[in-house]
């Protein structure tokens, strides 16, 4: 039933990029101008791109939620930092303040380590992009606990129950693309799978935690 219900999904999410790529073929054989060519080649490039990181991300999460759970720990502070360390650049090229305030206490969750890594980066690259230019991102740690807040556009309110079910997705709003739609299905199941809880609070126009 698993398999079915992926093959049926992917099937149907990748249709549109594969449209995209046959019509960017189909005026790249007719098209002259040196312009058009270069234009209808980057979204080839493009569309390739989002379909491999589909294929990776749905490969992620059938591993996730299909191979039996092991006993693994980690340290949420020890983690939170080389994540913050290695999304300071990222953050700095999209102009946008990263505060984060990680706590010194030790604490552990039930998550491998790459898996927790994995969940963070997540997260707060997804803070990162949905921010304009100038406006911040705040990483805090807790206890056993991960708070990410941006200020970023928001969620609509119909939307907020839907942000962690597979391959919902919307347009960024500074490159008007989409994502895979996977990485918060993936982080959820990361979640659930260490026995913890994920939740959203989000205000259009302000931003989400």
């Amino acid at each position: 039933a698993y398999i079915e219900e992926m093959a049926s999904t992917l099937s149907h999410e990748l249709k549109t990029p594969l449209a995209a790529i046959r019509g960017a073929a189909d005026i790249l054989d007719e098209a002259k101008e040196a312009e058009v060519r270069h234009r209808f080649v980057g979204n080839i490039r493009a569309e390739t791109d989002r379909l491999t990181d589909i294929v990776n991300n749905l490969l992620a999460l059938s591993r996730i939620e299909t191979l039996p759970a092991e006993s693994a720990s980690s340290s949420l502070p020890e983690v939170a930092s080389a994540v913050v360390e290695a999304c300071r650049s990222r953050a700095e090229t999209l102009g946008v303040l990263l505060h984060p305030q990680i706590d010194t206490e030790p604490a552990s969750v039930p998550v491998a380590p790459e898996q927790l890594r994995r969940l963070l980066e997540i997260l707060l690259d997804n803070a990162l992009a949905f921010t304009p230019r100038g406006k911040s991102v705040y990483f805090t740690t807790a206890g056993p606990t991960a708070i990410i807040r941006d200020e970023g556009c928001g969620i609509d309110t119909a939307l907020q129950n839907r942000v962690f079910e597979r391959f919902f997705t919307t347009p960024n709003p500074v490159t008007g693309r989409r994502g895979t739609g996977l990485g918060l299905a993936i982080a959820r199941s990361i979640v659930t799978r260490g026995h913890g809880s994920i939740s959203l609070t989000s205000e259009p126009g302000k931003g989400t935690t």
